[in-house]
C-alpha cells in the first residue's frame, strides 16, 4: 500500500519491543551484563582501525560511482550479495582456528557448516513467499471476493497466520517427542513441508498454462506447508545453534545462523531472476521443489551421523 507506512509501523513495533525489554531489563539480573570474553585493548584498536578502513573505501567507491552519476542500487547490492557468500566463510575459517576451542567443539563446528548449508538452502525456498509466490498472486491467481478484488499483498498476511496456528502443535509435537528425533530429522521435516508448497504451486502454474486464473485455496494451501516448513525449521536450528556452541561463542553462533538466511535469501531472489518470467512457470517450482526434497532426504539418511557429531 505504501513503503513508508510499511517500514514506519516496523519501527513503531520495534520501538514498543525495545521499550518492553528496558522495562524488563531487571528481571534478567547479571546475564548479559558482562562479556564472557572481553576484547584486549589491543584487539578492540584493531578492530576500530580495520573498520575505519573498510568504511572509508567503500565511502571512497561508491562516492566516485555516485559522481560519475554511474551509481545505481544493484552496485550496492552486490556488495551486500558478496558479503552474504564471504563473511560465512570468513567466520566459521576464524572459528575453527581459535585455540580456546577444544577438540570436541572444533568438531560439532565443522559439521554445523552442513547444517548452515541446509539452513540457506532452506530460506532461498521459503523467503520466496514474497517474491515468487506473490507474483503468482497477483498476475495467477483469482482475487474476487464477494465482487471485490482482494489486493495480492494481502496473501502475506497467511504464513504469520498459519505460523500463529501451527506453533503450538509443533511445539506439542516436539516436546512429545523428545530426543528420539533428532535436529537433522526435523530439519527434514521442514524441507519436507516445503517440497510439497512446492509441488502444490507447479500444479497450480500447471493450470494456469494457458493464460487463466486459478483458486486462491491453491495460494493458501501452500502457505500453510511453508508456515509449517518454517515452525519446522527455525526455532529448531536456532535452539540447535545454541546448542552445539562453543562455550563463550554463543553470540557469534546465532550471527552465523542468520548469516544462513541471508545467504539463502541472495540465492533464491537470483535464482528468481534466472527464470526471466513475469510469472514464474510450473518448471520453477518443481525444479526448486526437487531441490527441498533432496536436501530434506539427505539430511533423513544423513541424521544418525549428524547427531552423532552434533550431540543434538
Amino acid at each position: 500500500v505504501n513503503w513508508h507506512l510499511g517500514f514506519g509501523a516496523a519501527a513503531l513495533g520495534m520501538g514498543l519491543g525495545l521499550l518492553q525489554y528496558v522495562r524488563g531489563a531487571r528481571h534478567f539480573g547479571t546475564t548479559g551484563r558482562a562479556p564472557e570474553r572481553s576484547a584486549t585493548p589491543a584487539q578492540r584498536t584493531r578492530v576500530f582501525r580495520v573498520g575505519c578502513a573498510a568504511t572509508a573505501l567503500v565511502v571512497l567507491v561508491y562516492g566516485i560511482d555516485a559522481a560519475a552519476g554511474t551509481f545505481r542500487m544493484v552496485h550496492l547490492m552486490a556488495l551486500i550479495g558478496l558479503l552474504c557468500v564471504v563473511l560465512p566463510v570468513v567466520c566459521f575459517w576464524r572459528l575453527l582456528r581459535n585455540p580456546l576451542l577444544t577438540a570436541a567443539e572444533r568438531v560439532r563446528v565443522r559439521t554445523y557448516i552442513w547444517l548452515f548449508l541446509a539452513s540457506a538452502v532452506f530460506w532461498a525456498l521459503f523467503l520466496q513467499s514474497g517474491s515468487a509466490f506473490a507474483l503468482f498472486a497477483k498476475h495467477a491467481t483469482d482475487r474476487e471476493v464477494f465482487g471485490r478484488t482482494v489486493p495480492a499483498s494481502w496473501f502475506q498476511a497467511a504464513i504469520p497466520l498459519f505460523v500463529l496456528v501451527l506453533a503450538p502443535l509443533f511445539a506439542w509435537l516436539w516436546t512429545r517427542a523428545g530426543d528420539r528425533v533428532p535436529t537433522a530429522a526435523k530439519y527434514a521435516v521442514g524441507m519436507g513441508a516445503v517440497a510439497a508448497a512446492y509441488l502444490v504451486m507447479a500444479v497450480a502454474a500447471t493450470l494456469v498454462a494457458d493464460g487463466g486464473r486459478v483458486s486462491p485455496l491453491w495460494l493458501l494451501l501452500s502457505f500453510l506447508l511453508l508456515a509449517g516448513g518454517e515452525v519446522a525449521f527455525a526455532p529448531i536450528g536456532m535452539s540447535a545453534t545454541t546448542a552445539i556452541a562453543p562455550a563463550t561463542f554463543v553470540s557469534q553462533m546465532v550471527a552465523l545462523f542468520w548469516l544462513s538466511g541471508a545467504l539463502g535469501g541472495g540465492i533464491g531472489g537470483n535464482a528468481l531472476k534466472a527464470s526471466g518470467d513475469q510469472v514464474p512457470g510450473s518448471a520453477y517450482f518443481l525444479v526448486l521443489g526437487a531441490v527441498a526434497l533432496v536436501t530434506g532426504t539427505v539430511l533423513y539418511l544423513c541424521r544418525r551421523p549428524l547427531t552423532h557429531r552434533l550431540g543434538v
